[in-house]
Parts: C-alpha cells; structure tokens; sequence
C-alpha cells in the first residue's frame, strides 16, 4: 500500500520544493531591490524585445520553467508587471531555458 503511494509523495515533495524555492526568490529580490522592484522590473522589461532579452538571460540562469512561471504571476498579481509583458518575459525564459539545454546537449555529445 506505502509503495503504491510513494510516487505521489515524491511529485508532492519536488512542488513543496518549487513553492519553497520561489517563495525565497521573491523575498530576496525584495530585499535586494526593495521598493524600487516595480521600476527595476519595468526598465528591464520596458518593451517587447527587452522583456523577451531579459526573459532569454532568466531562462540560461534559472532554467526552471515552474518558479519562472510563478514568479511572473506573482509580479502580475502584484501589479509589478502587466500581462502582456509577463507573456513576452516568460516566452524568453522558456526560449532561454531550451538553449540552455541544447548548450548541455551539445557539450556532452
């Protein structure tokens, strides 16, 4: 019975991980920028091809598309970010996080 719900366990455990994970991202780029968040995160997502360029360095750097995800959510929410830039910015991430991979990809061949 316990090795048939093992499997559940584990997917449960890797989002308490991703949830714990964002949640300490969010909290040091408050502390790091503080309030000035809302116009740090707009000068660098000032437009499509901005956002889409800070997007591809997210997704080399944090190649996780489930904390970019929520973390870009989370800033919408909050008012940080309109939706058409997060859209934009998470493109960039997921375009950023696939190169990454195919960099990987490419070195161990």
């Amino acid at each position: 019975m316990l090795e048939s719900l093992l499997p559940l366990l584990h997917a449960l455990g890797g989002v308490a991980l991703i949830l714990f994970g964002v949640r300490f991202l969010r909290k040091g780029l408050d502390k790091a920028v503080g309030q000035r968040l809302p116009t740090w995160v707009a000068r660098v997502t000032g437009g499509p091809a901005s956002a889409a360029a800070t997007g591809i360095g997210v997704g080399l750097l944090a190649p996780s598309s489930s904390s970019q995800g929520l973390l870009a959510v989370s800033l919408v929410r909050d008012g940080v970010l309109n939706l058409q830039r997060a859209a934009v910015l998470l493109a960039g991430a997921y375009l950023g996080a696939t190169l990454l991979l195919h960099l990987l990809a490419m070195s161990n061949a």
